[in-house]
């Protein structure tokens, strides 16, 4: 398996790397190495990979693909430093899949319940895991209740 793993690695196809980077059978080390592959197919295959090791997930938390990002703040896998990295990203999807994220702490719902967009605030006073204190902050933010989402704004 090593052998064609690493045959995989050194083609010149992106497919080929897509493939491996999707393997749950992949060895970590491999996976690694993918993990810094130009393709952005082959980093977000990596990405959504269940034996990807969390250490590759804290580095694609930088990634310049939102994309990637997005895929990785919803990931189970995804450690707590990752999601920190995550929760302060710029753009919205992406801290919308923190506050989703299971395994987002109460700190960091706290930190993001002080977030600028409504929407992110919205997000964490349905969350179950928001402590019972921030949902009282957030309890007496107006805009939670009369500000519509921009998707409600879509479909007008």
């Amino acid at each position: 398996m090593r052998s064609v793993v690493l045959r995989g690695l050194s083609a010149k196809e992106g497919a080929a790397r897509q493939l491996i980077a999707e393997d749950s059978q992949a060895p970590a080390q491999i996976l690694e190495a993918l993990s810094r592959c130009p393709e952005v197919s082959v980093r977000r295959a990596v990405a959504v990979n269940p034996a990807t090791p969390p250490i590759c997930l804290r580095s694609l938390a930088k990634d310049s693909d939102v994309d990637l990002r997005r895929l990785i703040a919803r990931s189970r896998a995804v450690s707590c430093e990752a999601l920190d990295i995550l929760s302060g990203d710029t753009e919205l999807e992406v801290r919308l899949g923190v506050v989703a994220n299971p395994n987002t702490t109460a700190t960091l719902l706290t930190l993001l319940s002080r977030d600028q967009d409504v929407e992110v605030r919205r997000a964490v006073a349905g969350n179950s895991n928001t402590p019972p204190e921030v949902l009282e902050v957030l309890s007496h933010d107006c805009l939670l209740y009369t500000s519509p989402s921009p998707r409600d704004r879509t479909r007008s």
